[in-house]
């Protein structure tokens, strides 16, 4: 036994005597335990030196068969001894036991995914930029997991049973399916939220003039399908994209629909309703609306004293402002194809028109706005 020590010990640390190199190597069970499991940062070893005291005591009850077994009925002794399944169930609640873990779980997924040798589709289909959705482990989403599986009621005998059981989870959760990340947006863990929410601002376009108005109303309309079991595959990211996309789509209209009513009281009538530069009022709204309905409804028994004269100018107006055509495409459903010469023109005349008109437009508006 004394000279398997002695071996162990490099050439240079031969001089000193061969009880003080089993005193090394004991001490040196402890300190790789330590660097490998986190044990001061648990809180179960304070003292190193006194640890090793007793540890080393405790080899005196072992004799020597190999290196590898001596060593491991060594060291299982010493945890129960120290009871380290107590510890553990006692401490399962506190910070530092949490945020030790927490640190082992972060790197156990980032190694997982850096083993990945595929793509998985929430990357590829829910995932709003390079890195990944599905292989996560924030604090928040961390804690939705921490306690599930460590309870009081857990028997963890040794740091490596500890350690075993942080990877069996870890392998057991990921990567994230489709439909987790779903509950877990469902269940408003942020980080999740976070990147939804920045996956659907991803699919609008940034020259959108609406784009925050339309991100915002879709995040809110995408949770509440979710909430409502609304995907007809939730397991499938492609499914759930594409219902995303329709929901923005949706968003995109209404907003659209929203703007002309918008472009209709600052772009065709100009008037301002009040004294003041405040927001519109409801009252002020709804009259813009009943201008709307004037605009458009061929029935409407102002309709004549508004348009008298002006109506081929005010059917430019609308059809630029409230349908969103530009003068080429006026002109293009209005004449067909032109040369390019003649587009010019009569898209500079489209301009013309609409400018002249807005006068004489607000000018009745503002003598019938009273009426309707």
């Amino acid at each position: 036994m004394v000279n398997c020590f002695y071996i162990l010990l490099s050439t240079k640390e031969r001089k000193p005597i061969m009880r003080e190199g089993k005193e090394v190597i004991i001490q040196e069970f402890l300190v790789k335990d330590n660097e490998n499991y986190k044990l001061k940062p648990l809180g179960f070893i304070r003292d190193l030196e006194e640890e090793t005291l007793f540890l080393q005591q405790l080899a005196k009850q072992h004799p020597f068969t190999t290196f590898s077994e001596w060593k491991q009925q060594l060291m299982t002794h010493y945890y129960i001894e120290r009871q380290f399944s107590h510890f553990v169930r006692t401490n399962i609640n506190t910070p530092q036991f949490i945020e030790t873990i927490h640190e082992k779980a972060c790197y156990m997924v980032e190694a997982k995914y850096r083993e990945k040798r595929d793509i998985p589709e929430v990357d590829i289909y829910l995932n709003p930029d390079k890195e990944t959705i599905a292989y996560i482990m924030p604090h928040d989403l961390f804690l939705n997991y921490y306690h599930r599986y460590f309870t009081p009621k857990i028997t963890l005998n040794t740091p490596t049973e500890l350690y075993h059981y942080c990877l069996q989870i870890t392998n057991t959760i990921f990567p994230l399916s489709c439909q987790e990340i779903l509950e877990l947006a469902n269940n408003s863990t942020p980080s999740i939220c976070d990147k939804i929410s920045r996956w659907l601002k991803k699919m609008i376009r940034q020259d959108c003039p609406d784009r925050d108005d339309i991100h915002h109303e879709a995040y809110i309309a995408f949770i509440e399908a979710i909430r409502k079991k609304q995907f007809a595959k939730p397991d499938n990211p492609h499914s759930v994209r594409n219902y995303a996309i329709g929901i923005i789509k949706n968003k995109y209209l209404d907003a659209q629909s929203q703007r002309r009513k918008i472009v209709l009281g600052n772009e065709l009538t100009d008037i301002q309703l009040s004294n003041h530069d405040s927001p519109e009022t409801d009252e002020q709204l709804m009259r813009n609306e009943k201008i709307l309905n004037l605009l458009q409804n061929p029935a409407h028994p102002l309709r004549k004293e508004l348009f008298l004269d002006i109506e081929e100018k005010i059917e430019l107006l609308t059809l630029h402002f409230l349908d969103g055509l530009s003068y080429e495409e006026i002109a293009l459903r209005k004449y067909g194809k032109l040369s390019p010469e003649k587009l010019k023109k009569v898209t500079n005349k489209f301009r013309q028109d609409i400018c002249r008109v807005k006068a004489p437009l607000r000018s009745r508006l503002e003598k019938i706005i009273p009426i309707l």
